[in-house]
């Protein structure tokens, strides 16, 4: 996990909404938030429930490796909602702007305002440091492209599949 934290101590507003860095121990949990977000989209495949976790590790452990090559200075974090491991978030600074990689809410804390809380204080974060927050959704991913749109990104670039959007503190 990365080593300089910023985000994943980030004190926040609400008391129950927290943020803590993630540790080698927590890869169990990551693996539950990650099939928790690709279960529905797996279970269509029709494969019993052995080839589904096979496969969802796979794509799992795929992704983690690609992240960290792609991003290996991002800051893997636990949300916490009170003392319960409630979801994942992932991001990364550069001095030109902050990206969210990746945020993640296990279905049993949804609709508490858990993202939207933890997404406005990253946004209060690149404020004072006067850099935009950067994001990819998918786009079959509604409700998290509602959810940024209501926060004030905006699409700033696209592809088949996904939007790049893109959050600055002077709109």
């Amino acid at each position: 996990m990365a080593s300089s934290r910023t985000f994943s101590e980030m004190k926040t507003a609400n008391q129950n909404i927290t943020l803590r860095p993630a540790t080698d121990e927590d890869r169990e949990f990551l693996y539950e938030v990650y099939c928790s977000t690709r279960h529905s989209e797996v279970a269509q495949f029709g494969w019993d429930e052995v080839q589904n976790s096979a496969f969802l590790r796979m794509q799992f452990d795929m992704r983690e490796r690609a992240y960290r090559m792609q991003s290996p200075a991002a800051e893997y974090s636990i949300i916490m909602f009170g003392t319960e491991h409630a979801g994942s978030m992932i991001t990364e600074s550069t001095d030109e702007k902050i990206v969210l990689i990746d945020i993640a809410v296990l279905p049993q804390y949804k609709r508490n305002g858990i993202a939207k809380h933890l997404i406005r204080q990253l946004q209060n974060v690149a404020a004072a440091l006067g850099r935009p927050v950067v994001l990819h959704v998918d786009k079959l991913n509604s409700n998290a492209l509602k959810l940024y749109k209501t926060l004030g990104f905006i699409i700033s670039a696209d592809n088949e599949l996904m939007y790049e959007m893109e959050w600055q503190n002077d709109r």
